[in-house]
């Protein structure tokens, strides 16, 4: 199991992910460095999507679900080989850790949701 996952909170808000697509997009993003490579691609089941994220879902649809939303956004490509999926990560994607020097994000700030008890 994926014991610890990495969102960029700002990238999420700016490409307009939810919690479970931004969860799916970093385990792919980081699958780069242990997975199998074929292709300029890397090898990840559905199945072990779900052993190593098991807080994201236990059904395999949901996983296929999530990952062409990732692709209809344009954050990575997706190809069967051999009988399995295959993924890499776009150019668009890779922005993901980039930080860009002496820019303050101001996207988090502007689509906060207010609460009782700061409504907007």
């Amino acid at each position: 199991m994926e014991l610890t996952l990495s969102i960029n909170q700002a990238k999420s808000i700016e490409w307009e992910l939810n919690l479970q697509q931004a969860t799916l997009f970093s385990f792919i993003l980081n699958a780069a460095y242990w997975a199998d490579k074929q292709d300029g691609y890397w090898y990840l089941s559905k199945g072990k999507i779900i052993e190593e994220l098991p807080i994201l879902s236990d059904k395999r649809d949901t996983i296929y679900r999530l990952g062409t939303q990732l692709i209809r956004k344009g954050l990575i490509d997706r190809k069967v080989i051999n009988s399995g999926d295959h993924y890499r990560v776009t150019r668009k994607g890779f922005e993901w850790n980039k930080a860009e020097a002496g820019k303050k994000s101001e996207a988090p700030r502007k689509n906060i949701r207010g609460s009782e008890k700061n409504p907007r």
